[in-house]
């Protein structure tokens, strides 16, 4: 097995990794589906709604902010892939210095 090109390839992957990153926060999606309200749901929610601005109204009166930045949840299928490939890159590192060859770059 050529070496150098295994240097390259977890380099590469190793240079990825970072740009997962940006797919780890989308952007923020609808809190609900978009579908015909009856009257009752409607008022329902408008009574929600205001509920929901007066309690901000407040929080902000007297200085209660949202922790830090407020983006999106986090999208589990790229953390998972993320823990995955650096457990995979971590053990491959991990191999190929057990096997006597020079820790990688």
């Amino acid at each position: 097995m050529n070496t150098d090109l295994a240097y390259e390839a977890l380099a590469e992957l190793r240079d990825a990794l970072p740009r997962l990153g940006d797919a780890l926060v989308p952007g923020t999606p609808r809190r609900w589906n978009e579908r015909d309200l009856t009257p009752a749901q409607r008022v329902r929610r408008d009574a929600q709604a205001v509920a929901d601005r007066a309690a901000k109204d407040w929080n902000a009166r007297v200085g209660i902010t949202a922790p830090g930045a407020g983006r999106a949840p986090l999208n589990l299928a790229v953390l998972n892939t993320v823990i995955h490939v650096e457990q995979g890159v971590a053990e491959l590192e991990a191999a190929h210095v057990a096997a006597g060859r020079p820790r990688p770059r």
